[in-house]
């Protein structure tokens, strides 16, 4: 994951947030909460470095289209 990389929640990350339809891993639902098209990957990752690899968690998130990157900083 691009450290400049700004992402947003898809669709599909709405409706996890909503629903649980997707049950998705209790490590990943705080991180997916706190995509708000806002902050970059780099911000995210310090947030929850606590949780250990957190870009690996972003880019899980994003592998599993709940996240899309829609801005690359720099």
């Amino acid at each position: 994951m691009n450290p400049e990389s700004v992402l947003e929640k898809t669709t599909k990350g709405a409706e996890e947030i909503e629903t649980r339809k997707h049950k998705l891993d209790a490590k990943l639902r705080p991180v997916l909460i706190a995509v708000n098209g806002k902050l970059k990957a780099s911000e995210l990752i310090s947030q929850f470095a606590q949780l250990g690899d957190a870009n690996a968690l972003l880019d899980e998130l994003l592998a599993q289209g709940f996240v899309r990157v829609i801005a690359l900083g720099g």
